[in-house]
């Protein structure tokens, strides 16, 4: 049976579970290198592991692009469910739309801000929230706070993305119903192409730095606009394709991301001249680039191809991204300090630095299938009264 069923009731994409996976692993691999210092503990060990030094500084910098791939994936599917919703019923309901959205991102968005509204108050030197903070957390535009002041805590600054999505559904469903479907996505998809170029190009000056640049709503639209028009030109489409080309789709989606973080390293940078505009413009292209080889290399895979522990992994992404960042620090924490009183030096050192992230993983996989089977399912089953294109089952 396909994935995809467009004449009948449900539209799911196991598939994607799997690469939604694959999202998060990347994020996650790019925090646990950047939070153990892996980079500066093999570079203290001579000139002999250099090379390793560089090859873990570039891996490290694309597995930031797992995030770009998270936003790609959500324009796909929210895009192909209007424009399914538009073809069944001739338009969009936005008033159900937004509050399935809200039902599926609220409770464990809101969960998680008050989580660590509750730990400032245990542990204020490390979290140290200010009351602008949370506003702009609470206002859904924490993107913009960070874009403007000094990073939050790192526990809570993964909420950026969430932010950014929920401003992408403020209008896009909207767009959609008044475009008439797919031309309203064609339109507006091409518009958010030139306004991400447009924003980096004034971005690119003396004096900014790339941090700021990577949580710009504008910018990031970019890869909304990948997935929109993904959605675009591949509905009802056969997406049969031999097993060759689609390794080699997805190898040359991560030799792009490889390209863009070793040769621009777009997200560490002070900007400065015209260069620094065209290694933005190159930097992100190569990205947004990568980001959909990957997207067309899976897209279309059997679903007997997709182990059940996978689409399940998949399915409580959410939760792994949110959490992942809560358990990696204490993790790092624990496992340094029993190295330090051990005495560990050298391989023995890095070997149990690269501990951590197994420790980290197990944990947050834990904790997101708990948040999964106790806090977000029971939203997600009331979501089904508002839904109409069903898709993945709870």
């Amino acid at each position: 049976m396909p994935a995809t069923q467009p004449d009948g009731k449900r539209f799911y994409r196991p598939e994607l579970d799997a690469l939604r996976f694959f999202a998060f692993f990347a994020v996650f691999i790019h925090h646990a290198l950047q939070a153990l210092g892996v980079t500066a503990v093999i570079k203290s060990q001579g000139p002999l592991l250099h090379s390793v030094q560089q090859i873990a500084a570039v891996v490290e910098q694309a597995g930031n692009f797992g995030m770009s791939l998270f936003f790609v994936l959500s324009a796909y599917l929210i895009t192909e469910l209007l424009l399914i919703e538009v073809d069944r019923t001739g338009k969009v309901r936005i008033k159900d739309f937004y509050i399935r959205r809200i039902l599926r991102i609220w409770p464990l968005y809101f969960f998680f801000l008050a989580v660590c509204v509750a730990l400032n108050f245990i542990y204020p030197h490390h979290f140290a929230i200010t009351g602008g903070r949370v506003a702009a957390f609470l206002l859904l535009a924490g993107n913009w706070y960070l874009v403007n002041h000094a990073f939050a805590p790192a526990e809570m600054s993964v909420l950026w993305s969430i932010s950014i999505e929920e401003q992408f559904y403020l209008v896009w469903p909207g767009i959609v119903r008044l475009g008439r479907g797919r031309r309203g996505v064609a339109i507006a998809s091409a518009f958010f192409f030139l306004l991400s170029i447009g924003t980096l190009l004034y971005l690119g000056k003396p004096g900014i730095l790339c941090l700021p640049v990577w949580f710009n709503s504008f910018v990031q639209f970019l890869f909304f606009a990948v997935g929109a028009q993904i959605a675009l030109h591949t509905q009802r489409r056969q997406l049969n394709r031999p097993a060759w080309l689609r390794a080699l789709l997805i190898l040359g989606g991560v030799a792009l991301w490889l390209a863009s973080a070793g040769a621009t390293h777009i997200m560490l940078q002070p900007g400065g001249d015209l260069l620094y505009r065209g290694q933005l413009l190159a930097g992100y292209g190569l990205a947004a680039a990568g980001t959909c080889l990957l997207f067309l290399g899976v897209l279309g895979i059997r679903a007997s191809f997709v182990p059940q522990w996978l689409r399940y992994l998949g399915k409580i992404s959410y939760g792994l991204y949110v959490f992942h960042m809560m358990t990696l620090l204490p993790s790092v924490w624990v496992l340094t300090a029993i190295a330090r009183g051990l005495h560990f030096h050298g391989a023995l050192l890095i070997a149990t630095k690269l501990a951590v992230p197994l420790l980290s993983l197990g944990s947050t996989i834990a904790v997101s299938a708990l948040s999964y089977r106790f806090l977000e399912s029971p939203f997600l089953r009331l979501r089904k009264r508002f839904t109409v294109v069903a898709s993945r089952p709870v």
